[in-house]
């Protein structure tokens, strides 16, 4: 009795991983809800049977159904951590503004090769450093250090 008592343990665990993801949209998790249960069900009534074949169907059965229930509940725990990682809480977004002339061509930073740039002061600095770097590394002759003016 103690195969339907594990698979439905690992069964409940990679339902409430589904869940929790939110990466299935609920008809595909009403499915999957239906095939573990279902599975569980047929394994649960056949370890009742009084046939040994039966029972030793179904106890290969289980453990087959437990190992990719267990494979899926930790690749789907792997997939998660890693989507935490990308766009987890720890993500910070911060806006820089470019302007360009009324009626200038430029639409994008790399449309200002050969531009003179400069920087407002009242930014963050740290953020105002990066991001002068980072335009200095794309368009090294357009803009000069402040020690250079």
């Amino acid at each position: 009795m103690a195969k339907p008592v594990i698979q439905a343990i690992i069964s409940a665990l990679l339902l409430g991983l589904l869940i929790t993801c939110g990466l299935l949209p609920a008809k595909y998790l009403g499915i999957a809800a239906v095939v573990v249960l279902l599975l569980l069900l047929i394994t649960i009534l056949s370890s009742r049977s009084d046939n040994a074949a039966a029972r030793s169907l179904v106890t290969i059965l289980a453990i087959a159904v437990c190992l990719v229930l267990a494979f899926g509940a930790v690749y789907l725990h792997q997939v998660m951590r890693t989507l935490d990682r990308v766009s987890g809480s720890n993500t910070e977004i911060n806006n820089i503004l470019v302007i360009v002339a009324h009626g200038n061509p430029a639409q994008k930073i790399e449309e200002t090769s050969g531009y003179t740039l400069g920087v407002y002061e009242g930014a963050d600095a740290s953020y105002s450093q990066l991001y002068q770097d980072q335009l200095r590394l794309a368009h090294p002759t357009c803009m000069k250090n402040n020690e250079e003016e």
